[in-house]
């Protein structure tokens, strides 16, 4: 009897945990969404600081005795750490659903970096704009007020928070760069370089 209970128990279980995950599967985009107007507000006020400090963002490159500098550092980092915690706050709902995936999540969970175009590719902007900026941002880990700072900054960066299926769109966008570059240099000519990259560019 008790086994019977058990057995009608789980068949009930089913489908309500089933029922449960569409639904916080079908919620959390829009959970993701409403935290935007707080980050806007928070990238706002970093952006504003970032313009008082200078170009190299490194904590043991900074000036410590110029007043202004370490109220600037002080604002900026007040924001940065608010950041984080709405950064975490997100990623806690990503994981509900699956998580994010992919290399440079974080990054693409937070920024949208520039879609790659035929003329871009063969104008080098990945290797001389797009790729120093990723770069500073990976090398950066460790300080992340430096690097929520860095990211405000740069202009190929958009500070925008992403659904999952978002970031996996910026990173397929970046998969593509980075196929239609192979593709630039493995070409044999202007021409084939051409198609190369218009194939690279409409996968």
């Amino acid at each position: 009897h008790t086994e019977s209970i058990r057995a009608v128990a789980a068949d009930f279980h089913e489908p309500v945990a089933e029922n449960y995950n569409r639904l916080v599967k079908a919620a959390v985009p829009g959970w993701i969404v409403s935290l935007q107007p707080e980050f806007n507000t928070l990238v706002k006020a970093l952006t504003g600081q970032a313009k008082k400090l200078p170009d190299d963002l490194r904590v043991a490159a900074l000036d410590w005795n110029n007043p202004k500098i370490s109220a600037a550092w002080e604002k900026a980092e007040s924001a940065a750490h608010q950041l984080d915690q709405l950064v975490s706050d997100r990623q806690d709902m990503a994981r509900a659903i699956g998580g994010d995936g992919g290399r440079d999540n974080a990054l693409h969970a937070v920024a949208k970096l520039p879609d790659p175009t035929e003329q871009a590719v063969f104008d080098n902007v990945m290797r001389d704009e797009i790729g120093p900026t990723i770069r500073e941002w990976r090398e950066l880990k460790g300080q992340p007020v430096s690097r929520w700072l860095h990211l405000a900054r740069s202009p190929h960066t958009d500070l925008i928070l992403a659904t999952p299926g978002e970031v996996q769109e910026r990173a397929a966008a970046m998969q593509r760069w980075y196929d239609a570059i192979a593709g630039m240099h493995a070409a044999g000519g202007r021409n084939a370089a051409v198609t190369a990259v218009r194939q690279a560019l409409a996968a």
